[in-house]
């Protein structure tokens, strides 16, 4: 309990009003098609490092001093995800490649936890801004097919994979990944944001039905 509510409970909610600054500082360019995720730019993103770091400091102390690894297992649940959140924090700070090395760790090393497959989708997004496109295309491709991804990272996997579809040009599996994640339970702002760009996809491909009634929802 000490875990959850003195680092992590603190620690997340830093991170999420950081990655929601983040968001709304990054302004749109409606002239082409919107990016998937709004994680703001280089300079957007030093403004976030005093909250950042003092994220990851608290959720470290919570592991430092919450950790019960015993006979070669963590037996304290929070853990994996105060670690978790590092990996977040630090690719809110566009620290990419420890970011890269965090979820890594989350999804070597609990893998009985179903936050490994959280930790595998960001390491996607980081893999994408890194522009390692092969690393992301395997890890969309193992997730793709894996039966015991939980339901309730579906959406954002969906996101992800049509993030780096957009990426490399290939509008088709775009349009169906986003379609995917249309599925999933989303909040209204980002409901709303994939239908934009599933109506700038489809008014692209040439499909006007598909893109006027997506301009209308």
């Amino acid at each position: 309990m000490t875990a959850h509510y003195n680092g992590f409970f603190n620690a997340r909610e830093r991170v999420k009003e950081t990655a929601k600054r983040l968001s709304t500082s990054q302004k749109d360019q409606y002239e082409s098609t919107l990016s998937v995720f709004k994680i703001g730019d280089e300079a957007q993103a030093k403004s976030a490092y005093p909250d950042m770091d003092e994220a990851i400091k608290k959720a470290s102390i919570s592991i430092q001093r919450h950790s019960m690894y015993i006979k070669g297992k963590e037996r304290n649940d929070w853990i994996d995800d105060n670690y978790l959140l590092i990996g977040k924090a630090q690719f809110y700070k566009h620290d990419f490649w420890a970011a890269s090395e965090t979820f890594q760790y989350v999804a070597a090393e609990y893998k009985d936890s179903p936050l490994r497959f959280e930790a595998m989708i960001w390491l996607t997004q980081v893999y994408l801004q890194l522009g390692k496109y092969v690393d992301a295309e395997y890890v969309i491709d193992y997730l793709k097919n894996e039966p015991k991804l939980p339901s309730q990272y579906r959406g954002l996997f969906y996101a992800v994979a049509a993030d780096y579809y957009l990426k490399k040009k290939d509008d088709a599996n775009a349009i169906e990944m986003l379609e995917k994640a249309l599925t999933a339970k989303l909040k209204r702002d980002v409901k709303i944001r994939y239908n934009y760009i599933l109506a700038q996809l489809y008014q692209k491909t040439g499909e006007s039905q598909k893109a006027y009634k997506a301009y209308e929802r």
